[in-house]
């Protein structure tokens, strides 16, 4: 026995009105969302443009802050900034007390200089060799041309320089009992010119730089090169040391420096521009106050 039996299911034309409503139906959605997504994502191109110019200003003030007072020195054109890495500070004992009463405790500010002297405070951290061969004291340095000039011209005889010279390397600095100072021994003395107020002094490891690279579109910074009386441009950096490339896509670079006063501290600006392959370009301006008082 047969039976007439229609088949169910979607005629042609049937499917083709579907698949033209769908049509129509993914249209308008495309049409209320697309924009939306399109922000989003030129939202987050920007966010990543200010990221990267945020980090890069952060690491030069928290860098510069490091830096050794009275140390830096801008570029006329503003494309260079350098200053001098402090790795410690501390006080030194500028006169006998308590148990620390033998000559070699105070640092001598005579004609003849000191090579064996205490510095006061808190403990501090362990130095390798190679550390402690770039160690260099700085007392109560003023001005950076005379700075510059003393770090990087060893004197011919002993002189008085606001940064112990080459010669007069760091040979140790170990604790003297009942530990709560710390002896320093130098190679040879150093002949400070200026006792500071504050008897403050500075151990320094070298400068640092941060430079505009404009023609490859990238803000460098570099380290670990030799002082020099004048300020080394981009070409003597390079021979000198390896760029850490700290942003890329730099449009405007320009560094700004104040010198401070007995009445203001120095004040740094930092004046970046990034832009991205969209063309959109983030500019940020920073202001650093910097501590002049050595």
């Amino acid at each position: 026995m047969t039976a007439d039996r229609r088949q169910a299911g979607f005629s042609l034309v049937e499917l083709v009105i579907v698949i033209v409503i769908g049509g129509i139906l993914a249209a308008m959605i495309a049409s209320f969302i697309g924009r939306p997504m399109e922000s989003a994502v030129a939202l987050n191109r920007r966010a990543e443009l200010v990221d990267a110019a945020d980090t890069a200003l952060r690491r030069i003030g928290r860098d510069v802050k490091r830096g050794l007072p009275n140390s830096v020195r801008v570029a006329a054109d503003g494309s260079r900034l350098e200053f001098v890495n402090v790795w410690e500070s501390r006080a030194y004992r500028g006169e006998p007390g308590g148990v620390y009463t033998d000559a070699e405790s105070v640092l001598d500010f005579g004609a003849g200089g000191d090579s064996q002297f205490n510095l006061l405070g808190r403990p501090l951290p362990a130095l390798t060799a190679a550390q402690l061969s770039r160690i260099r004291l700085v007392v109560y340095n003023t001005n950076p041309d005379e700075f510059y000039r003393h770090a990087a011209v060893p004197p011919a005889a002993p002189a008085p320089w606001v940064i112990s010279p080459s010669t007069a390397s760091v040979v140790s600095i170990a604790p003297v009992p009942p530990g709560d100072e710390y002896r320093v021994t130098l190679a040879a003395p150093a002949i400070f010119p200026y006792s500071s107020p504050q008897r403050r002094m500075f151990l320094v490891d070298g400068p640092v730089s941060f430079v505009c690279d404009l023609a490859n579109r990238t803000l460098l910074r570099f380290e670990g090169y030799a002082y020099a009386a004048a300020q080394p441009d981009l070409a003597a950096l390079r021979a000198a040391a390896t760029g850490q490339v700290l942003a890329r896509d730099v449009r405007q670079c320009a560094f700004h420096y104040l010198p401070g006063t007995s009445s203001r501290a120095a004040l740094l600006g930092v004046d970046l521009t990034l832009a991205n392959e969209a063309g959109e370009q983030v500019r940020l301006l920073r202001q650093v106050q910097l501590e002049n008082s050595p």
